[in-house]
């Protein structure tokens, strides 16, 4: 078609290209026709709704065998862990802290203190669920840096990016 002989000549000038249509169908068959030229096609939408055919060219596809993406799952899967491991504890939350900033739990902890009439045992539980809540953010920052950094490696190395129009 003509759409397609535009975006391969685009193609051919180095140019990136982003091409969308109405309805997923009309997305796929770009997709399938951009394809069919050995063109560097990345279709991003939601996977249900994509031809089962093109779906090696889809985003969710290609992401599960980036090695970044991997070291992502792998990161969620530890934070799982985390907090499985984070029920054993007392929440630190507005009425288990009766007020106590987060370092001021962490000091009375390490003392073996009470404060607020909140028992010391308690104060130690709630530092170990902080301190478990900290590995939980830290990790959940790097999996979504994780998986920002492979879809930017997917979306620089597609010559055509495909997806429906946004209503």
């Amino acid at each position: 078609t003509t759409v397609v002989e535009a975006i391969q000549q685009s193609a051919a000038l180095g140019e990136h290209v982003l091409a969308t249509a109405d309805s997923n169908t009309a997305v796929d068959n770009l997709v399938s026709k951009l394809a069919e030229r050995n063109l560097a096609v990345l279709r991003i939408g939601n996977p249900a709704r994509i031809n089962q055919d093109l779906i090696n060219h889809s985003l969710d596809y290609k992401l599960q065998y980036e090695p970044d993406y991997q070291r992502a799952q792998q990161a969620w899967q530890t934070i799982n862990t985390l907090k499985d491991q984070q029920q054993q504890f007392v929440p630190a939350n507005g009425q288990s802290r009766r007020g106590l900033r987060d370092n001021q739990i962490r000091e009375l902890a390490s003392e073996g203190k009470t404060s607020r009439g909140i028992p010391p045992g308690k104060i130690q539980s709630m530092a170990r669920w902080l301190h478990l809540q900290e590995q939980i953010n830290e990790k959940a920052e790097e999996a979504l840096e994780l998986e920002d950094q492979a879809t930017r490696k997917l979306l620089n190395e597609s010559t055509v990016v495909c997806a429906t129009n946004a209503t």
